[in-house]
């Protein structure tokens, strides 16, 4: 049986680069635990190199006044859009798995105030971050994020550093 080169050349072509096609950010599902909280997270791939990340969970904070120091936890709903900047270099080197790449965000949140009576204040949140996300074999991640953030809520607004570091586990 003899085939035609110009209907082998398109096969060749599209076995030859089809991991160009494989540099893309996946969705995924997790939990995440660590600094500062623990949450459950969803985040949807919109592109090569973008996703939105959703996360809903506990926030662990602190409060101090009058010579007293408080720990407070506080569920929140936070919304991430990433920009992966080194995909292709990751997936080069064979590193690129559950997204673990390196990320700009602009983090945007609300938190619903403590489960305690003593501090009960909601508040928006805004934080562009730089962060970095590290696959620990097939299942398990390691998330760390920086930046600074704007809380505030109907009476006052106040900048705060973020720091997030994360462990997670990937459905």
């Amino acid at each position: 049986m003899r085939y035609s080169p110009r209907i082998i050349f398109p096969f060749l072509l599209l076995a030859a680069f089809s991991p160009i096609f494989a540099q893309q950010v996946a969705s995924l599902h997790s939990i995440k635990a660590g600094i500062p909280g623990i949450t459950y997270s969803y985040e949807h791939d919109l592109g090569k190199q973008f996703t939105i990340n959703m996360e809903a969970g506990t926030n662990w904070g602190w409060q101090s006044s009058n010579n007293s120091f408080k720990i407070l936890a506080r569920p929140i709903f936070q919304v991430e859009p990433r920009i992966y900047y080194n995909v292709k270099k990751r997936y080069d080197r064979g590193h690129f798995l559950n997204n673990s790449a390196s990320f700009f965000s602009l983090s945007s949140g609300f938190t619903f105030g403590t489960f305690s009576s003593v501090y009960r204040s909601h508040a928006f949140i805004i934080a562009p971050k730089w962060g970095f996300r590290r696959a620990m074999g097939k299942h398990f991640i390691f998330e760390a994020q920086i930046g600074g953030g704007l809380w505030f809520n109907r009476n006052s607004s106040q900048f705060n550093p973020e720091l997030d570091i994360k462990f997670g586990y990937v459905f």
